[in-house]
């Protein structure tokens, strides 16, 4: 069962926290800090299935949401995403809340969509402090990388990840509107310190045709596993 806890965040405007929800035994070795997509919270069916079957796979997972999620909650309705410093903000603020309250063994981040997109801005960021950061995180999970806006396939959104300094798994479907899956391999292979797990006909969130004889709970399982394998490897 998830625990919920709340993530100062002090350069967030009128929110002055976030929730975030702990699965796993806190004796695990790794701890994945997972932020969100733009369309669903922390705690929606996609997130909570991950984060089950991560922390099942043996890595201790911590979602949380950003400040524009917990005002939609609070107004009953859909917000847009916040600015970039304060979605940036509120990922420095989770890794500071990881590593200073959970103190974990090792540390990994990422996230669904844009949440990983921006956990990899942070660790790209070496005027920010990224390269701090990336002495702390060890790792980055990117579930279903936005490769480009939609209908923009031109619009690539690759040129900072070279700049990580951490080693990275990109999970993505290979009928992904958001990252083609040639353009994905093109875009990792020169990545030194990255690997792809390609998802057979799933789409950006990860759901598969009946005809491919699976389901998305399958598909979260092959997630995990490839997450677990991924960081048990390092």
């Amino acid at each position: 069962m998830s625990r919920t806890v709340k993530i100062p965040v002090p350069d967030a405007g009128s929110v002055d926290a976030v929730p975030g929800w702990l699965d796993g035994p806190a004796g695990s070795a790794w701890l994945l800090v997972l932020a969100p997509g733009a369309g669903a919270p922390a705690d929606s069916d996609l997130m909570g299935g991950l984060a089950a079957a991560i922390s099942a796979a043996g890595v201790r997972v911590l979602r949380f949401d950003f400040p524009y999620q917990v005002r939609a909650r609070a107004e009953g309705k859909r917000k847009p995403p916040d600015r970039p410093g304060v979605l940036t903000a509120t990922w420095r603020a989770a890794i500071a809340y990881a590593g200073h309250r959970l103190r974990p063994a090792h540390l990994a981040v990422g996230g669904k969509s844009m949440g990983g997109r921006y956990a990899t801005l942070v660790l790209a960021d070496s005027a920010g402090g990224g390269e701090a950061l990336a002495r702390r995180v060890e790792a980055c999970v990117l579930i279903g990388y936005p490769l480009h806006p939609p209908g923009k396939p031109d619009r690539e959104r690759a040129g900072h990840l070279s700049a990580m300094r951490v080693p990275a798994l990109f999970v993505s479907g290979t009928r992904d509107s958001l990252a083609g899956i040639e353009a994905m391999r093109r875009v990792v292979e020169p990545l030194s310190q990255a690997r792809l797990h390609e998802i057979g006909e799933a789409d950006h969130d990860f759901r598969v045709p009946k005809r491919s004889g699976r389901t998305r709970a399958d598909v979260i399982a092959e997630i995990a596993a490839a997450t677990g394998d991924f960081l048990g490897g390092l």
